[in-house]
């Protein structure tokens, strides 16, 4: 039950040594994330640059379907490290056209990088997908959800 806990949560507030906009994040970006607050981690990526984003679930995710977002993880402490059992992992070292080097996560984000894109991009199916697998983390481990 990997968790962590915000520490940042606007990007003009993270240490000088991590700011690196290349993902789309800037100064005046605002992450849909509370101070303080622990998260559980759904999966983690390792990019091809060597940074370390978490899958979570931020604080406006009020729809019919669960957005979860990638949060770049000099944001957090860890406060859990302990990987869940529940866990996959894939190895993209040798594909170069994929931006990630490797990401552990639930099954389907390891069998198919077609539902990471999906998840970013806010496919239905595959925001119904990330849904289906929190409900049965929830269910079959209730004290991480």
């Amino acid at each position: 039950k990997m968790k962590v806990i915000c520490r940042y949560n606007k990007g003009s507030e993270l240490p000088q040594y991590s700011k690196d906009w290349e993902y789309g994040f800037g100064p005046k970006t605002e992450f849909n994330l509370e101070l303080n607050k622990e998260y559980l981690a759904y999966g983690m990526f390792l990019s091809d640059d060597g940074k370390v984003y978490y899958l979570l679930l931020g604080e406006a995710f009020q729809s019919p379907y669960y957005k979860p977002d990638w949060y770049p993880s000099v944001l957090f402490d860890v406060s859990d490290n302990k990987i869940p059992e529940w866990w996959y992992f894939k190895s993209f070292e040798k594909d170069k056209e994929f931006p990630l080097d490797a990401i552990w996560s639930y099954e389907e984000m390891t069998r198919d990088e077609s539902h990471y894109i999906g998840l970013i991009e806010r496919e239905i199916k595959d925001l119904q997908i990330f849904k289906e697998r929190k409900k049965w983390i929830d269910r079959e481990y209730p004290e991480e959800g």
